[in-house]
């Protein structure tokens, strides 16, 4: 416990920002998801199935990739479980703000072995997935909610 304070310490105050930003987007992403079903937070995601504009600059670009890590380091810390909706939503509130185009992906797939349909969520900004790449793997896409600035 004792090395996470002195890492978080070490960190410039614009990273201890950027890491509060994310925990606040991570708790009311939360806390939305648990109190409103989906089909009411789909409108303030962005627009539906519109083409996203993949022209992001390289300081977009990086400021994107800071985001990501902040929202991966605060998922991983919250005392509640962080699942990839949640941390889709809090990115993307991040990156609008920034004025960062990116959209939600919507996904899902079947697990055979439980026989139940799986869904999964996650960002794209500029040309890569930026948050829930790596398990988006065998999901169909079935939505996109696009923020493009």
């Amino acid at each position: 416990m004792f090395d996470l304070i002195k890492k978080f310490i070490r960190l410039s105050p614009n990273q201890h920002l950027m890491l509060m930003e994310a925990f606040v987007g991570l708790f009311f992403s939360k806390l939305a998801l648990l109190i409103f079903p989906l089909k009411k937070i789909a409108p303030r995601l962005g627009i539906l199935n519109q083409e996203l504009n993949k022209s992001i600059t390289t300081l977009q670009a990086k400021k994107a990739e800071e985001i990501r890590l902040a929202v991966a380091r605060v998922a991983r810390f919250v005392p509640w479980r962080s699942v990839c909706m949640d941390q889709a939503t809090a990115g993307l509130m991040m990156l609008s703000r920034r004025k960062i185009p990116a959209s939600i992906c919507l996904g899902v797939k079947k697990d055979t072995q439980q026989n139940k349909l799986l869904a999964h969520a996650w960002i794209l900004c500029g040309n890569r997935i930026l948050i829930g790449g790596k398990q988006s793997r065998g999901f169909k896409l079935v939505s996109t909610f696009v923020r493009n600035h």
